[in-house]
């Protein structure tokens, strides 16, 4: 039960000035005795009579740096970190995306796993946390290992992310299962059978997503893939004047300019080595696609869980597909240096039915020639739902619960579904699909919580932080009347 005083949480991101209301109404709503929040740059305001420990997001993530001794802390033991082994494999592939800032090494990034279990057990035990609240799917390393340490303790974690429908989150108790029931709604709107025609029963933004994905292929890109506009040359004119001005920052600048021109040439390498081994497919038997995710992320981390190799995947394609079928990979257009090695392209094109395809090769035109899209938690497969193409997951993700998804976890699961594939079952209808979006409208909130979606909203800041408010405090007025129970 929580304290007298009031909850006591941990709060892990909303640290933008547009998630301000986001604050405002849980301090109206819920009595806080102490929150522990994890921010960037900017700081809500906080009650008087609430206990705060605050960490700054680069801090922790890459540094593990928390402002307390370790000795100060709780020591740990082997059944504790026996219990995490798996949190710990997944952690030192996911301490990739620390290699954006320097070198890290196994030592190091082993040094900050025990770092973080330690801060966080020792917290957890001693503040009584009674719910801890991300605003996304835990993936910056710390917040994996928080989310790892909770359900170990049955501390109660809420995790928002965004969706593929325009200005729709989510927010699910358990990431692995982020619609629980969906099936169960889906096989009632089966059995209802009154969506037939288009455009299904849907109204407002999920009519329009489906109408962009079924229109045209410009249409169906999602603003995440569309190459950024260049700047204004006045606007980049001035940038470059104001950091001449501050001769304090030049070292800074200069140190990141170099940076950035070591890493494009890290990435033309990579691209270079890529493209020796890619050629264009020539079509004259069945395959499945595979495009690759772009590494490090959480579409792979944790997403994918071991499958954030996707050589694992590709090699287990490889193997199953049906005598006669290939396996055609492309890479992703934005990959860069950091999260892959060129060593993973000469591996798959040495297997005999695995085709790289060229990077430039239009996605959508493999996805309409393949007879599968194979996927750890990609876009690409819920483009090829719309477009009647079988998906096969190789992680945890939303659509996962879609009519036409196959989720893979072994070679049995591969070739039942492949050998499913071949013989013309398990594809998905438009309607199949169609009514997965209706779920997600009843599920789904209108709104962002990530700033990259905010950016091309149509939902003000306002209406926004008000849908992920409510959805905050609904969900802690359903923790604490759990643990009164």
């Amino acid at each position: 039960m929580s304290r007298p005083g009031g909850l006591n949480l941990v709060v892990n991101g909303f640290h933008d000035a547009y998630h301000a209301p986001v604050w405002r109404a849980l301090f109206e709503r819920h009595p806080v005795a102490s929150v522990v929040a994890i921010l960037g740059e900017t700081t809500p305001t906080f009650p008087p009579d609430t206990a705060v420990t605050i960490h700054r997001f680069f801090d922790l993530s890459y540094r593990g740096e928390y402002g307390v001794p370790l000795g100060s802390l709780r020591a740990l033991d082997a059944p504790l970190l026996e219990a995490l082994a798996p949190t710990e494999a997944t952690f030192l592939r996911m301490a990739d995306r620390l290699e954006a800032v320097a070198p890290t090494s196994y030592a190091r990034r082993k040094e900050l796993f025990l770092r973080h279990v330690r801060y966080w057990d020792d917290l957890l035990e001693r503040r009584s946390i009674d719910a801890v609240i991300f605003s996304n799917i835990p993936h910056e390393t710390y917040d994996f290992v928080l989310e790892a340490l909770c359900r170990r303790r049955g501390i109660p974690t809420l995790c928002f992310f965004q969706t593929q429908v325009e200005d729709t989150f989510v927010a699910a108790e358990d990431w692995r299962d982020p619609l629980p029931g969906a099936r169960d709604r889906l096989a009632e709107l089966e059995r209802e059978g009154r969506d037939e025609a288009p455009p299904h029963r849907l109204d407002g933004r999920f009519r329009a997503h489906l109408e962009r994905q079924t229109s045209t292929t410009a249409a169906a890109v999602p603003f995440y893939m569309k190459e950024p506009e260049r700047g204004a040359l006045p606007a980049r004119v001035r940038r470059f004047v104001g950091g001449l001005s501050s001769p304090r920052q030049w070292p800074n600048r200069a140190f990141a300019r170099y940076r950035s021109l070591r890493s494009d040439a890290s990435t033309e390498s990579l691209r270079r080595a890529y493209d020796r081994h890619a050629r264009a497919p020539s079509f004259t038997s069945p395959f499945v696609y595979v495009p690759l995710h772009y590494q490090p992320e959480l579409t792979t981390s944790p997403l994918a869980g071991v499958f954030v190799d996707q050589l694992v995947l590709v090699s287990l394609l490889a193997e199953q597909v049906p005598a006669g079928w290939q396996v055609i990979v492309k890479e992703h257009p934005k990959q860069a240096a950091i999260g892959r090695d060129a060593g993973m392209y000469a591996e798959l094109a040495a297997m005999p039915n695995v085709v790289l395809a060229p990077r430039t090769h239009d996605t959508y035109d493999l996805i309409h020639r393949a007879s599968a899209v194979a996927t750890c938690t990609g876009t690409a497969g819920w483009e090829a739902l719309f477009r009647g193409k079988p998906v096969l997951l190789f992680g945890r993700y939303l659509y996962q619960y879609a009519r036409g998804v196959h989720r893979i976890e072994t070679r049995a699961d591969a070739g039942h579904a492949l050998e499913a594939i071949a013989a013309g079952r398990g594809a998905p209808t438009l309607r199949d699909t169609a009514r997965f979006l209706r779920v997600l409208a009843e599920r789904g909130h209108e709104g962002y919580v990530d700033g990259v979606y905010r950016a091309v909203s149509g939902v003000d800041d306002d209406r926004s932080a008000r849908n992920v408010a409510s959805v905050m405090c609904d969900w802690l007025d359903g923790v604490v009347q759990r643990r009164a129970a």
